[in-house]
């Protein structure tokens, strides 16, 4: 969080620096894994570009479009960054390597949950190995530190981000049993080649797990067979069951949220340490079917880049998931309504300013009866708040067909905005800020696509809000009567999804 403000408040809020920023720290990490495995090899070859094609893949366009997912990026990348110091040097730590070590421990736990595994697992590996009484000091100070943060990280925890209100009524689905949390766990690993392996998610998942098996088999079998590499074997077998760690409680979270939801592509990058692991494990065992994997890797990224690129073309077009929904706009035909033609109940009206008492039995509203039912797609609204006594106001819109229903909920949206005076996020001269108090005129667009012969709004007490303009869309002559939405409606713009 403090690098993501720090960026946003250096650049005047230009997220585009945020994004460049990750892109090129992905960039960097993949030239840092090249350049490891150069080093223990002597040479790179081709089957290096595992690197790059598993850590930018572009099955993660969403963290590579949106700076606040710098928060999934930052652990895999310290993450990676001890996995290239642990297999260079991890069978012959100096001072200067069990420090950075130390401070690659601290810095995990402040990169929030993808680093905490890590942190747990290989302080352990790192006392429990054996450390040269001269290091211990290095090993103890900064290791301790991490460990208390990371207990610290847990005071107050509330395991669900308290969205709704009260807090304590959790916005994401309750934690998934055993089984739940092991069919995402292999989601979440198969979304780690790419968000391609999707339609086979649980294949693809069976796949990537399947290997980190064989390969934690292979490293306890070299940790006994060659004494002298224990310690880096060890090193990478505790990396990996972080790893795994991670995913599965990863996925015990996130069980609930469905197939779609991990296949966002957001959770891609907190694999891709876990699959360099694994390349550099089959680097150390040596030998041709060391080597066939390593290449096995590359085909499957080199095989599914494509798919990517057709999938990433897919969302342009809009043909994918929830976008295969939208429909064209609809033949529509607006209609103005006549903000003075409203019934008050505790509002005064003038020169389109409705201002709302403070006292009221019930809150006040404005009330509009059409000539008779009609078929309305939508009502816009165009209005600014002059003057609030809430800080955050809320508009509340009802509609109904009064022969056969009363207002209630269940024909309902509810607006919630910032008052005039209350400062907030804005665009203002191609820059956001955070302190800009908004006096414009907003837009409102409330789909509702039925038929309805009046709709009411209420306003908060004490306030004054100008209502330019009140547009109902209806249905073209040549459409009338006709749903062009099947289920429900939800407002993005000025498209219709169901």
């Amino acid at each position: 969080k403090l690098i993501w403000k720090g960026v946003l408040e250096l650049t005047g809020y230009d997220f585009r620096f945020g994004n460049f920023l990750t892109v090129l720290a992905l960039g960097t990490i993949a030239g840092v894994m090249m350049w490891t495995a150069r080093k223990i090899r002597g040479r790179t070859i081709l089957a290096d570009s595992f690197f790059p094609l598993a850590i930018i893949n572009l099955g993660q366009a969403e963290v590579f479009l949106w700076w606040w997912q710098v928060n999934h990026v930052l652990a895999p990348i310290v993450a990676m960054l001890l996995l290239a110091a642990l297999v260079l040097y991890g069978n012959d730590l100096n001072s200067a390597h069990i420090l950075w070590i130390g401070v690659a421990f601290v810095a995990l736990v402040l990169c929030g949950p993808g680093g905490l595994p890590y942190v747990a697992v290989l302080a352990v590996w790192l006392f429990w190995t054996g450390i040269k009484r001269e290091y211990r000091a290095w090993v103890f100070l900064p290791s301790v530190i991490a460990l208390l943060l990371l207990a610290a990280y847990f005071v107050n925890y509330t395991p669900y981000f308290p969205v709704n209100d009260p807090p304590s009524i959790p916005s994401w689905p309750p934690p998934a049993g055993l089984y739940g949390s092991a069919i995402a766990g292999l989601q979440i690993l198969g979304v780690g080649l790419g968000i391609a392996t999707k339609s086979y998610a649980l294949l693809w998942g069976f796949g990537v797990f399947l290997l980190g098996f064989i390969t934690a088999a292979v490293l306890i079998r070299r940790a006994f067979k060659h004494p002298t590499d224990r310690f880096r074997t060890l090193g990478l077998l505790s990396f990996l069951g972080a790893a795994a760690v991670l995913v599965f409680f990863i996925g015990r979270s996130r069980a609930g949220m469905g197939l779609d939801y991990i296949y966002q592509g957001q959770y891609l990058i907190l694999v891709v340490p876990a699959l360099c692991c694994m390349y550099f494990a089959w680097e150390i065992r040596g030998g041709i079917q060391a080597r066939l994997i390593q290449w096995g890797l590359v085909f499957v990224l080199a095989v599914l880049l494509p798919l990517l690129t057709m999938i990433l073309k897919d969302h342009k077009s809009n043909h994918i998931g929830i976008f295969k929904d939208i429909r064209d706009d609809p033949p529509v035909r607006v209609e103005t309504i006549d903000t003075a033609t409203a019934v008050l109940d505790g509002i005064t009206l003038h020169d389109r300013i409705a201002s709302s008492a403070l006292e009221h039995n019930t809150l006040p509203s404005l009330t509009w009866t059409l000539t008779q039912p009609r078929h309305v797609y939508a009502i816009r609204l165009r209005y600014a708040y002059i003057r609030t006594a809430n800080a955050w106001p809320t508009l509340r819109a009802y509609w109904r067909n009064s022969a056969i229903q009363e207002f209630s909920d269940s024909a309902a949206f509810f607006s919630t905005v910032s008052g005039p005076d209350q400062p907030t996020w804005a665009l203002t001269d191609r820059k956001i800020r955070t302190d800009v108090k908004v006096h414009s005129e907003r837009t409102l667009t409330i789909w509702i696509d039925t038929e309805i012969d009046q709709f009411r709004i209420y306003v908060e007490p004490a306030c004054e809000v100008r209502f330019s303009t009140i547009e109902l869309l209806v249905c073209s002559a040549q459409h009338s009567g006709q749903s062009v939405v099947d289920y429900r409606c939800v407002a993005l713009g000025d498209r219709f999804y169901r």
